[in-house]
């Protein structure tokens, strides 16, 4: 098979094969058999150079291994996980909990912990050692759960949290 390429197109790859001391049909053929499987309508985002450097130092230093890598890595930035609970946080916000963290002289999972314990004592029951869970004591003054009703006796007498 014979294919004409434009000299401008061409241009980049006559570039490549002199940095590799390859022939020209053998970077050609090994470009094409690289994106062979990427169909047309597939978004490319090409990490090379300083962009590659610093994606990959920012996701702990190692080379990525395939794209899920790089995506999971990615995640794992911007999230906490606690046990089950997941927290997702754009970077603005993790880089102010790390700021909180720091400030505190705790970690991040440190900070993230409290959180955690905060949450579970503000809305689950606390588990004391013994057979029966305890609900968390209600702030001084103000109960737990509050029934509000009406005049009208057939007012719904359901509790509001």
């Amino acid at each position: 098979m014979r294919v004409t390429i434009p000299d401008e197109v061409l241009d980049p790859y006559l570039a490549m094969a002199d940095r590799t001391g390859r022939t020209i049909e053998a970077t050609v053929t090994e470009q094409l058999d690289r994106w062979a499987a990427v169909p047309p309508e597939a978004v490319v985002i090409p990490l090379i150079g300083q962009g590659l450097e610093r994606a990959q130092q920012a996701t702990g230093g190692l080379p990525f291994r395939d794209a899920e890598d790089a995506v999971t890595r990615i995640e794992s930035l911007a999230s906490i996980t606690f046990h089950n609970i997941h927290l997702d946080f754009s970077q603005q916000q993790l880089k102010e909990l790390e700021h909180r963290a720091e400030r505190q002289g705790k970690t991040v999972a440190q900070l993230a912990g409290e959180m955690i314990a905060q949450i579970t004592t503000e809305f689950f029951w606390s588990v004391p050692p013994g057979p029966a869970a305890e609900p968390v004591p209600a702030p001084e003054g103000r109960p737990l759960v509050e029934v509000l009703k009406d005049d009208d006796p057939d007012a719904d007498p359901r509790p509001v949290l």
